[in-house]
């Protein structure tokens, strides 16, 4: 993916399932939101589940989380992202997820194929492999009445969290936070890096029966596009800019986040996941590298420490969060202030997990 430090001028819009206008690509007088804009009628009211206290959150009457790590770096070229489940873990997570209210079921790292020696990137063979082991443990465990939560591991730990959540629940939304939107095919990804791919498997715009370690993809069910809603977005590749537009995929880009607030972008996802459970995949590059700079593809102009907190809050508010991965965070990038970032990611965790202010 191309990936530099300045921010992305493109600006892929919101969505609704019906009632689209194309706007000009100044989108004056129509709306200051260019591309397909969706049709708003007055905002929504407060929902009364926003007021809530650790008491009341019940998750789908979930109590119990499972904590497992997938120490995945083989979708990216950085050596240290499989580092962070352990350290994410002993920065005081369970500990944390503990005083919320939580039975932990600390299930520790998940047995992953490592590589041969030689090059790393473009493993098709690891990253299927341990993709087939996470989905199978997500649907295991969402499937027995327990949060899942995964930690990463670069983001091609979504070839298996999204896999396991859609075969638990396939009427489950995907709420994707990150700076990326991770739809390149093979064909289209500038780098060939297997993070950048987990979502045109899931979607079927890259064919799984292309790639031998792939296949058992096909056992999993497919991931609607409309079923896809992406917060965040500012480092687009083109072919991920036509994916999203041809296919109408919901994105709040950083525009988007900038022009409604964090508030408003929220309540509208929440109108598009309707009654249906959440599946939170949380790239920690989403926000912005002040914030979060331990990560491996920092982009500037990204979410504060709140907006990030908010997502999650809001998540939790719903009720409907069934399972979430927390990915890329590389405590060998800007290892000095490595701490700062598993800190960050900690606190994203807890607020999707029911952590509040009040």
């Amino acid at each position: 993916m191309g990936r530099t430090l300045k921010r992305s001028a493109s600006r892929c819009s919101t969505r609704r399932p019906q009632k689209f206008r194309k706007v000009s690509a100044r989108g004056h007088e129509s709306c200051p939101t260019p591309g397909y804009v969706r049709q708003l009628s007055s905002p929504a009211e407060p929902r009364p589940s926003l007021v809530r206290t650790p008491s009341s959150r019940d998750f789908y009457n979930i109590s119990e989380v499972c904590i497992a790590g997938a120490p995945l770096g083989y979708g990216q070229p950085k050596v240290g992202v499989e580092t962070a489940p352990e350290q994410i873990r002993n920065s005081g997570l369970l500990e944390r997820l503990a005083n919320i209210g939580w039975r932990i079921d600390d299930h520790g790292d998940l047995h992953l194929p490592s590589h041969q020696p030689g090059n790393k990137i473009g493993s098709y063979d690891i990253v299927g492999q341990a993709g087939q082991i996470i989905a199978e443990h997500v649907y295991d465990t969402v499937s027995s009445g327990k949060f899942a939560l995964t930690l990463g591991g670069d983001h091609s730990v979504a070839f298996g969290t999204i896999a396991g959540a859609l075969k638990a629940n396939p009427d489950t939304r995907i709420v994707w936070v990150d700076a990326h939107a991770d739809i390149n095919t093979p064909e289209t990804s500038p780098s060939g890096n297997l993070h950048g791919m987990p979502l045109s498997f899931q979607t079927r715009l890259t064919d799984p029966r292309a790639y031998p370690d792939m296949k058992w993809m096909l056992d999993y069910p497919q991931l609607p596009f409309e079923n896809l809603i992406y917060i965040g977005l500012r480092a687009l590749d083109e072919g991920e800019k036509r994916f999203i537009i041809e296919h109408e995929i919901p994105a709040f880009t950083m525009f988007n986040v900038d022009h409604l607030g964090i508030g408003r972008v929220m309540e509208m996802t929440m109108e598009l996941v309707g009654d249906n459970p959440i599946h939170l995949s949380f790239d920690i590059d989403g926000c912005d590298p002040f914030f979060a700079p331990s990560t491996g593809t920092p982009y500037g102009g990204g979410l504060t420490l709140r907006e990030a907190l908010f997502i999650s809050e809001y998540c939790a508010s719903t009720s409907r969060l069934t399972s979430m991965d927390l990915v890329e965070v590389n405590p060998r990038v800007q290892n000095t202030k490595a701490k700062e970032t598993l800190d960050f990611a900690k606190s994203i965790i807890a607020a999707a997990m029911g952590e509040t202010i009040l």
